[in-house]
């Protein structure tokens, strides 16, 4: 199963041979050089700016993974929701899902599962999660 469905990239250096002012462990043996002013100014604007979107992500219910490129010039954002999140999202939009093919492979609105009251011997239920197609890893190359 894939957790991270969308990846994005941002851009953490203007230039590969400028010093990381994040990372300590930079030998002088890696040729890198301490950045200009407006460099730094850029470096510190780009990280202020990439952490108010990533927080945003994460407020939204969204799961991130950041790490470095080999470079370290770029961070590499995965970013991905879970199952729940995802149906929770679609019965909010009304978003329309495909229905297995007994049903013409026609689409409607993604509705929750109602379990039923308890006050009425849960004769009110109403199951439809079995109308709509499932996908699984097999479906995609």
């Amino acid at each position: 199963r894939r957790f991270y469905e969308m990846c994005m990239v941002f851009k953490c250096k203007p230039h590969k041979g400028i010093k990381d002012p994040e990372v300590t462990d930079q030998g002088e043996s890696a040729g890198l050089r301490e950045g200009t002013q407006d460099e730094q100014q850029q470096i510190q604007m780009w990280r202020q700016r990439r952490e108010a979107m990533l927080k945003s992500l994460q407020n939204c219910g969204l799961q991130i993974f950041c790490y470095y490129s080999r470079d370290r010039d770029e961070v590499l954002v995965k970013i991905g929701a879970s199952p729940q999140k995802l149906r929770d999202t679609a019965a909010r939009m009304k978003y329309k899902l495909q229905l297995k093919n007994q049903y013409l492979n026609a689409y409607a609105e993604y509705r929750h599962d109602f379990p039923g009251r308890p006050e009425r011997n849960y004769k009110d239920r109403r199951i439809i999660s079995h109308i709509y197609k499932t996908h699984t890893d097999d479906d995609f190359p």
